[in-house]
């Protein structure tokens, strides 16, 4: 199946710009900015949510802290995809497959 989908995507158009891989140990801190950036944008900045400051910065501490996608990228149980921009190698995309 995956070599099915790795087919698609590279016939696709953005095969010159884009690339997808799997996430490295390396990738951790990368993903936790993407996803508290992406959490700011959907429900901060764009939707009127009662979030508090402390709130937020808890979460971010707890469930998506460069820590926590350490241990994710280490659990054989899962694997995180990664869309990455071959021009300048930053991370614009990702999907966790697996457990939560």
């Amino acid at each position: 199946p995956f070599r099915i989908i790795c087919q698609r995507f590279n016939s696709c158009s953005i095969d010159n710009q884009f690339r997808l891989r799997r996430a490295v140990d390396t990738d951790n801190v990368s993903l936790a900015q993407l996803n508290q950036q992406s959490f700011f944008e959907t429900y901060v900045d764009d939707c009127d949510t009662p979030y508090s400051k402390d709130d937020i910065k808890k979460y971010f501490r707890t469930s998506v802290s460069p820590e926590t996608f350490a241990d994710k990228i280490a659990d054989s149980k899962q694997a995180i995809w990664i869309v990455e921009d071959k021009t300048n190698d930053e991370i614009v995309a990702f999907a966790n497959a697996g457990p939560y």
